[in-house]
């Protein structure tokens, strides 16, 4: 548990949220086939006639780096849950990079611990030796305006119960899959790496299915229980296979992790298949 190629695009905004649906429906998760999808409204019409067979919320935003155009549904705000380790990442290297000196290696073990494993006393520690301000003015620095960071190691301030939103997790992605200048080119390929190996157990979401040997793929999930449904999150990088974008998926699942799981993969899914050729 997690707790204490160029063409051009129009920009879309997908909107609705999905619905119930009969109890015979909780265990299948696959989405209807993306064959044909290769417009904004036909995407949108995919994953709404996806969602509405299943129970929850969710919100997505893909960027799609080949074009800098982005495409958006449902965008709500949620619990970051263990996604919010990216921006603590991020921290960690732009206050390094700002002061002149390397991380230790004591600070790498726990950024490895942090993203590879999910581990929320490496998260406790970084966040400790870096500070709430420091967090708060990345934050900004990288355009996270809808993010209310908190920093507590526990109860209602604990950092998991930051809020955000999907663009917001793909603004902060930006620094690390971009060369925007605000990580140096050492210090990306060090967050990238990171999470491309994280463990094999937490590669769900945006990594979601397994995706050939050429396609290079970094994700950071966050999930944990709330009231009003599990929170199911996920963040990552798609690059290989005519693909290549971010991808920042929330969502709220009233059956709990494993559905909400299972319905963020399929959206992954579809969204992958989708790019096969590039939405006109």
């Amino acid at each position: 548990m997690d707790l204490p190629a160029t063409v051009t695009r129009r920009t879309l905004l997908l909107g609705g949220a999905a619905l119930a649906v009969p109890a015979a429906s909780l265990v299948a998760a696959s989405p209807a086939s993306a064959s044909g999808i290769d417009t904004p409204a036909a995407l949108k019409a995919a994953l709404a006639s996806y969602l509405h067979t299943r129970v929850g919320t969710v919100g997505l935003l893909l960027h799609d780096h080949h074009t800098g155009r982005e495409e958006a549904y449902n965008t709500f705000c949620n619990e970051t849950l263990s996604t919010i380790k990216v921006l603590v990442l991020v921290t960690l290297l732009r206050r390094s990079q700002e002061r002149g000196v390397a991380l230790t290696s004591t600070q790498r073990t726990l950024a490895s611990n942090m993203i590879r494993y999910s581990d929320n006393a490496a998260t406790d520690s970084l966040i400790a030796q870096i500070g709430r301000t420091s967090i708060v003015r990345v934050a900004r620095d990288v355009g996270m305006s809808s993010t209310v960071v908190q920093t507590g190691s526990y109860g209602t301030s604990w950092w998991g119960y930051s809020s955000t939103i999907p663009g917001d997790l793909v603004r902060v992605l930006r620094t690390i899959v971009l060369p925007t200048g605000y990580l140096t080119n050492a210090n990306r390929t060090y967050a990238r790496d990171l999470m491309a190996t994280v463990t094999a157990s937490q590669r769900w979401g945006v990594c979601d299915p397994p995706l050939p040997s050429s396609v290079f793929t970094a994700v950071k999930n966050g999930w944990g229980p709330r009231t009003g449904g599990y929170r199911v999150n996920s963040v990552g990088y798609v690059h290989g296979n005519n693909r290549w974008y971010s991808l920042a998926i929330l969502s709220r699942s009233p059956n709990g992790f494993t559905y909400g799981r299972a319905t963020v993969n399929s959206v992954s899914s579809l969204v992958y298949s989708s790019l096969d050729v590039p939405l006109a």
